[in-house]
């Protein structure tokens, strides 16, 4: 009785912990007018040579690697604050579901991926991980901001913003909130399909595999 008693003291404490961050995010957003995203990678893609698209992409990469979780968290409220959630929706509309609302933040960030359903993604990073160019996480430890995370029987994705006492933490764009949110899940939820690393060769798209 007492574990019990204290596992939900634990839950209602990252619950809480979780909404006092999100709303201060939120309020830093419109706040950090200075705050600039690495430039957007697609905008200039036709312009460059294979060789200078992988260079740039390697850099995009290296800064996407480093950026602190709070500017992860800081770029996925920009960009999906006023969106809502429309499965299939179209982004010209700020319209996303769980994966296109994962590919535009990538994109947005640097990389070069086009947008797939989640069944095709989670194949595609299994595949990656079999050559070896992508980490399985099977450590809760080894969890960092940034990874994939694919849950509930391949069917939603989202982007790890953080992990904290056995729960993982992350950003999407879910029907229930009808928009973008910041959420968790116990490491050990049988809903937790995988987590993956960002590996270069997702990063980089149709350059790569």
């Amino acid at each position: 009785m007492n574990l019990l008693k204290t596992n939900l003291k634990r839950s209602t404490a990252l619950i809480a912990g979780g909404l006092f961050l999100f709303v201060t995010i939120i309020l830093l957003a419109y706040k950090l007018g200075e705050w600039k995203a690495y430039p957007k990678y697609n905008e200039h893609l036709k312009t460059l040579s294979y060789t200078e698209k992988i260079q740039h992409l390697q850099t995009t990469y290296k800064y996407y690697q480093r950026a602190p979780k709070e500017e992860l968290l800081v770029q996925w409220v920009k960009i999906f604050s006023k969106s809502t959630y429309l499965l299939n929706g179209d982004g010209k509309y700020n319209q996303y579901d769980c994966v296109s609302s994962c590919y535009a933040f990538l994109n947005v960030m640097g990389a070069n991926v086009t947008v797939n359903n989640v069944v095709y993604t989670y194949k595609r990073l299994q595949q990656m991980h079999a050559l070896g160019y992508a980490k399985l996480r099977t450590n809760f430890y080894d969890i960092q901001p940034g990874d994939i995370l694919i849950s509930h029987d391949a069917s939603h994705m989202s982007i790890v913003y953080d992990k904290k006492e056995n729960f993982v933490i992350y950003m999407d764009v879910n029907f229930k909130l009808k928009g973008m949110g910041i959420n968790q899940i116990h490491w050990t939820d049988k809903n937790i399909t995988a987590i993956y690393s960002m590996s270069f060769h997702f990063w980089s798209g149709n350059l790569s595999l």
